[in-house]
């Protein structure tokens, strides 16, 4: 784990093409400027004792995972959901750079990761036993996809400090994050279904002429077919995340 300013960054990986951008994480935030006492508080368990109490709790659970070798099994509509995304996201990113797509490759992967370690220690927590097969419960899927989306924000913010350029900007040129753009679309074709009660098709036709929406819609035109329309809107649908919708 690394933490760095962007300055910082930019001296540890020189350029997001050099292979070494797509092998880490981004996770960005703004620290607060409040001061923070730091008094010590009675009802706190001390550094040294929470260590002590994890280390037993995860001592056994690796004793639990060596001796089972458990495999995670995911649903069929777990996987029919992860191809629909991650086709998306990686269709999305080789528009802007395939280095950035390379990125949205190993996150689609590594969500899968996080639902099985996650699966793997709730199923441990309420049986204190493995077993050698396990499905993938939902709780920890839907925990993998709020994680993982995090560090999809996050990658989209860090290629902006190295490729400003190449994300889209709006008519007098100004950068505008792409995330932005692309949540403030949704949100409109959302508003469009529900309260205007469009086709999708009209969805797409009515985010393309409000210039509010360029910096999302720039790729888009006419010549589209009906069908791409109709898909475009569809996926843009399901993009908002919970804690955006």
């Amino acid at each position: 784990m690394i933490a760095a300013t962007e300055d910082q960054l930019k001296k540890f990986i020189k350029g997001p093409h050099d292979g070494l951008f797509s092998r880490f994480l981004y996770y960005g935030f703004e620290g607060s400027q409040e001061w923070h006492s730091m008094r010590p508080k009675a009802d706190v368990v001390g550094y040294n004792e929470s260590i002590q109490r994890f280390q037993g709790i995860y001592a056994a659970l690796y004793r639990a995972v060596k001796e089972a070798a458990p495999t995670v099994n995911f649903t069929d509509r777990m996987w029919d959901q992860h191809d629909e995304d991650w086709t998306l996201f990686k269709h999305e990113a080789i528009n802007i750079h395939s280095a950035l797509a390379g990125s949205i490759h190993r996150l689609g992967f590594f969500q899968l990761r996080i639902a099985a370690v996650l699966t793997i220690m709730h199923h441990f927590e309420t049986k204190t036993s493995i077993e050698s097969e396990i499905e993938c419960d939902m709780h920890s899927w839907v925990a993998s996809k709020q994680i993982i989306g995090r560090f999809l924000r996050g990658l989209y913010d860090t290629w902006a400090i190295y490729k400003e350029e190449e994300l889209p900007t709006d008519q007098v040129g100004r950068g505008v994050d792409y995330k932005v753009a692309k949540v403030a679309a949704a949100k409109e074709a959302m508003r469009l279904k529900r309260e205007e009660n469009l086709t999708n098709v009209q969805v797409f036709d009515a985010l393309r002429a409000e210039k509010e929406f360029t910096p999302y819609t720039v790729n888009w035109c006419s010549k589209l077919t009906l069908g791409a329309r109709k898909t475009e809107i569809s996926r843009l649908l399901k993009f908002v995340p919970e804690d955006d919708a």
